[in-house]
């Protein structure tokens, strides 16, 4: 099993500093934030920028090394604005006592290269002020046609086809992308793999 450093320091600055700091309200779930680190708009990558330093320095914990970016600029991990990570919408603008055993619902998944955008995946799919909330892509199928890296899914595959998962307890572990679930992400019907469309409408567990 194979764990990355960066998602534990990213973890633990996330529960024991941003959460205390905010009556243990996780990130807004605000998705698609272009230029994140530097953006006024909140984001959960942002919202931890305080805690963790400098934005000279924040690339190289918001993305894996492994990564590949699509331009040069993408690449660099000098530059602010870069990261690899995925985060779960289920789970955010919500308070971690609303949601029951956060040790198995992911908070992060790795993205197959690197964005300088603040993504949601899963994403919210209803419209504003509908209710019951909706969620799909959970994970992504850029089919016909392989990604870049010459693979059929696009999240949790960057590392032998797994990745590095974060969880909402402050853990992380190593999964097969293949092994991921619907309810990992606290989504239900909880049973789907990635044999179900990725547009397949989920509600929160919770």
């Amino acid at each position: 099993m194979t764990q990355d450093g960066r998602s534990y320091h990213f973890v633990h600055s996330f529960d024991e500093h941003y959460t205390s700091d905010n009556d243990d309200l996780l990130a807004p779930r605000n998705d698609g934030v272009a230029n994140f680190v530097t953006s006024a708009t909140p984001n959960f990558l942002n919202v931890l920028v305080p805690y963790l330093g400098t934005t000279n320095s924040v690339a190289k914990i918001f993305t894996c090394a492994g990564s590949r970016g699509g331009t040069p600029q993408l690449n660099d991990l000098t530059t602010t604005n870069v990261t690899s990570y995925l985060g779960n919408a289920v789970v955010m603008s919500h308070r971690l006592v609303e949601i029951p055993n956060p040790g198995s619902v992911v908070y992060l998944q790795e993205l197959f290269d690197r964005r300088d955008y603040a993504y949601l995946r899963p994403r919210v799919t209803s419209l504003p002020g509908v209710t019951p909330v909706t969620f799909s892509w959970w994970h992504y199928q850029p089919s016909p046609s392989p990604n870049s890296i010459g693979l059929n899914e696009n999240y949790t595959v960057l590392h032998e086809t797994g990745g590095n998962l974060p969880y909402l307890d402050g853990h992380a572990d190593y999964r097969k992308g293949s092994t991921m679930r619907a309810a990992d992400f606290g989504l239900t019907p909880g049973t789907d793999d990635w044999s179900a469309p990725f547009s397949t409408s989920y509600q929160a567990a919770f």
